[in-house]
């Protein structure tokens, strides 16, 4: 795709806020540890107004939706916190912030950073990688997004969460309604799921009433309770749809894993997929998955 001049003056409504944004980091790394240097006493540690003012500009964010826009809005908000809790035990501390502390604004800052450098990438293309009827990202999207998150899994250690999720029932109920009838239960089960994860996760709508959620920086544990946050949402809003002539609840059900270093994760969520199979017909099952040898997963195939 040849570069607009649209594009073009989108990227450079972009590119400052990455670099003020890092020079931000450092001052406030340097107030954190050294809370009495006096090059810190004169600095700015107001985060920068450089993405206020680019969300505030509609030309500049004509490819964006509302809920990546409130996404970017959110981490900001959260990074802003963490630098505060940073400097303030800083200065409580003499300069000894915590670990802790650290890691939180660290990781807050990368997933800001990678936000930033989607919103470029998503600039140049002509689909910003949303589903237009969800909101959530798209399958052609998630495979470049789940192997950098396995990079930094091998790179820094940090644990990720994948979790699969199926409408209950989605081929009956398919065959069953009216197309927007479908619709609505796709777009009511992604509310649900944008609900209960937090900002800096990725969420994609897949085929057939399938979900799949990136829970990043969390281990198997994390990934069961964000399935029971939804699945105690999806009950709480009660959404209907017709099945077998009578009123049917809106469930989803759930496998969940934890990808290792290593590990092929587009065919661990065919693993997970082959897992949502075999509880076909039951309804809100949250399952974790256990890694089992292909010879093994042949052999229960054909049994």
């Amino acid at each position: 795709m040849s570069l607009t001049y649209d594009a073009e003056n989108r990227l450079k409504a972009l590119s400052p806020i990455l670099g003020e944004y890092s020079e931000w980091f450092g001052r406030v790394f340097r107030r954190a540890f050294y809370p009495g240097d006096s090059r810190t006493k004169g600095s700015s540690l107001k985060q920068p107004n450089s993405l206020g003012l680019w969300i505030e500009d509609p030309k500049a964010t004509d490819f964006v939706d509302e809920g990546s826009l409130d996404r970017i809005r959110g981490i900001s908000g959260e990074l802003h916190e963490a630098a505060r809790l940073l400097m303030d035990r800083g200065a409580e501390t003499g300069g000894a912030p915590g670990v802790e502390l650290v890691d939180n604004f660290v990781d807050l800052h990368d997933e800001f950073v990678a936000h930033i450098r989607r919103l470029e990438r998503d600039s140049l293309l002509a689909d910003s990688g949303l589903d237009s009827l969800t909101g959530l990202r798209t399958q052609e999207v998630m495979a470049k997004d789940i192997r950098r998150e396995m990079e930094r899994r091998s790179r820094r250690g940090k644990p990720f969460c994948l979790v699969l999720g199926r409408i209950d029932d989605f081929g009956p109920i398919r065959a069953a309604n009216v197309s927007e009838a479908v619709d609505h239960l796709i777009v009511q089960a992604a509310s649900a799921i944008r609900e209960c994860v937090r900002t800096y996760d990725d969420s994609y709508r897949l085929e057939n009433g399938e979900f799949l959620m990136c829970l990043k920086h969390a281990d198997i544990d994390g990934g069961l309770a964000a399935v029971d946050r939804i699945q105690r949402t999806l009950a709480r809003d009660a959404t209907t749809v017709r099945l077998d002539g009578g009123d049917r609840f809106l469930t989803l059900s759930f496998v969940t894993a934890e990808p290792e270093h290593g590990e092929d994760a587009l065919e661990l969520i065919a693993h997970l997929r082959a897992d949502l199979d075999k509880i076909s017909g039951e309804r809100s099952v949250s399952l974790q998955y256990y890694e089992v040898s292909p010879l093994k997963r042949y052999i229960q195939s054909i049994d």
